[in-house]
C-alpha cells in the first residue's frame, strides 16, 4: 500500500472549517522541529540498549571507540548497530564525540551520560532507563490510541497492554519491580530535604502529635521528619509485605505499621494526621476517594491530611517545572492515575469530608512537588 493511501481508521466527525496554514518562511523551522519530536522514540530505544548492555559502566571516564567497547562488554553485539547507536546518541548530548587517531569515532561520557552508569558514588538514572523503557512500559505507549478511543472508565494502556494493573504485574515480575523500586527511590530521596524544610504550612504545628505516612514504605521520609521535629510521633504504613521487609535501623525512631491504605480498619489508633507523597497521583478519583474515606474514618474531628503531590499550573503556564509536572501527568495517564489541578485537589478532598487549609504549588528552585494541607471536618 502506498502511503498515499493509508487514512486512519479513527477519522474525525468534525472537522475544522478552515486550516492553519504555515506559511513558506516558516517551514525551514517547523518541519525539523516537527520531524525532531516524531523521532524522539529512536533515541529512546537506542538509550535503552546501551544502558541494558552496560556502554556507560564500560567506558566510565575513559575514551574509547566502538569496536573497543564492543570488545569490553563481554557479551557477542553487532558492532556495526552499536556504533550507530552510539552516534545518534552523540546528537543529544549523552556521548562526547571525538575522531581517533584513524579517524574513527571515540565516545567519552558527558555529564549527562555519567548519570546512566551504575556503582558510582552519585546519583544514577540507569534504573529510570530500565524502567520507563522496558517492554512492558513502552507497550504501554501502543495502547494510547486505544485507551483514548474508549468512553470514560475503560482499562489504561499499561493494562491493555501487559494483561494486569501495573501494581499485580510487578509483583509478578521482579525484573521489572527492581529497576521501577530503584527508580522511585532516586525521586523520592531527592525530595526529602524539601518535604522538611519547604513544608510553609511548618511541621512545628503537629507537636505532640502523630504523623502517619501512607505508602511511607520503610520510613525514610519520616524519619527526615523526626530528625528535624523530635517532639512528632512518627509511624511509616504500608503493606505488611513492605514493612516485613525493612532493614534494621533503616528509620530511627519512627515506628512501621502494616496494613491496607484501602481498609480503615488496618490503620493505627491515635493518628492526628496523614501525610502522603506521591501515592494520590497514582489513583483515579473513584479510588482516591476510597482512600481518603478510609483515612477520613481513621482521622478524628480536626485531623489533617498533607498530601505531597503535583499541583498542575495554569492554562498556558509553560515552563520546564511545569513541562516536567505534564510529563508526569501522561506517565500517570498510562497506568490510570493522573496529576491534578488546585480545583480538582479541592473537589477530591471536599467529597472526602475534608476542607482546604492551604495549597502550596511546587516552584522553581523551592519545593519538588506541591503541598496540599486539609482539615478533617
Amino acid at each position: 500500500m502506498s502511503m498515499s493511501a493509508w487514512t486512519t481508521p479513527y477519522a474525525p466527525k468534525v472537522l475544522a472549517k478552515s486550516k492553519k496554514l504555515v506559511s513558506p518562511a516558516q517551514l525551514p523551522q517547523a518541519i525539523p522541529q516537527t520531524m525532531g519530536l516524531l523521532q524522539e522514540h529512536f533515541k529512546s530505544q537506542a538509550l535503552y540498549t546501551v544502558v541494558q548492555l552496560g556502554v556507560p559502566d564500560v567506558i566510565g571516564d575513559g575514551l574509547m571507540d566502538s569496536a573497543g567497547i564492543s570488545a569490553a562488554l563481554g557479551v557477542p553485539v553487532n558492532e556495526d548497530l552499536l556504533a550507530r547507536q552510539m552516534r545518534v546518541l552523540a546528537t543529544c548530548g549523552l556521548f562526547e564525540e571525538s575522531a581517533g587517531p584513524g579517524g574513527e569515532f571515540m565516545y567519552a561520557l558527558t555529564d549527562t551520560g555519567a548519570l546512566l552508569q551504575t556503582g558510582a558514588p552519585q546519583p544514577s538514572l540507569a534504573c529510570a532507563a530500565t524502567h520507563w523503557l522496558e517492554p512492558p512500559m513502552w507497550n504501554m505507549w501502543g495502547s494510547l490510541l486505544e485507551a483514548t478511543m474508549t468512553p470514560e472508565g475503560g482499562q489504561p494502556p499499561f493494562d491493555r497492554a501487559n494483561g494486569a494493573n501495573w501494581i499485580e504485574y510487578f509483583q509478578a515480575h521482579p525484573e521489572s519491580m527492581a529497576p521501577f523500586n530503584d527508580t522511585m527511590s532516586f525521586f523520592s530521596g531527592g525530595e526529602v530535604a524539601g518535604v522538611v524544610d519547604d513544608y510553609a504550612a511548618g511541621w512545628d504545628q503537629f507537636k505532640g502529635k502523630t504523623v502517619l505516612d501512607v505508602g511511607g514504605s520503610y520510613g525514610v521520609v519520616m524519619a527526615a521528619v523526626k530528625a528535624k521535629n523530635p517532639d512528632i510521633e512518627c509511624i511509616s504504613f504500608d503493606l505488611p509485605d513492605v514493612i516485613a521487609t525493612a532493614p534494621d535501623g533503616i528509620a530511627p525512631g519512627v515506628s512501621l505499621a502494616g496494613g491496607d491504605m484501602f481498609d480503615a480498619s488496618t490503620y493505627p489508633k491515635g493518628v492526628d494526621a496523614v501525610f502522603m507523597k506521591h501515592i494520590l497521583h497514582d489513583w483515579s478519583d473513584a479510588d482516591c476517594g476510597r482512600i481518603l474515606a478510609a483515612i477520613a474514618a481513621s482521622l478524628p474531628s480536626g485531623g489533617k491530611v498533607i498530601v505531597c503531590d503535583g499541583v498542575l499550573g495554569a492554562p498556558g503556564d509553560i515552563n520546564p517545572l511545569t513541562a516536567s509536572q505534564r510529563n508526569v501527568d501522561i506517565l500517570m495517564a498510562g497506568i490510570g492515575g493522573t496529576e491534578r489541578t488546585e480545583a480538582q485537589w479541592r473537589t477530591l478532598l471536599g467529597n472526602a469530608g475534608f476542607s482546604i487549609e492551604s495549597v502550596q504549588p511546587a516552584s522553581i528552585g523551592g519545593p519538588l512537588c506541591g503541598f496540599v494541607t486539609a482539615v478533617k471536618a
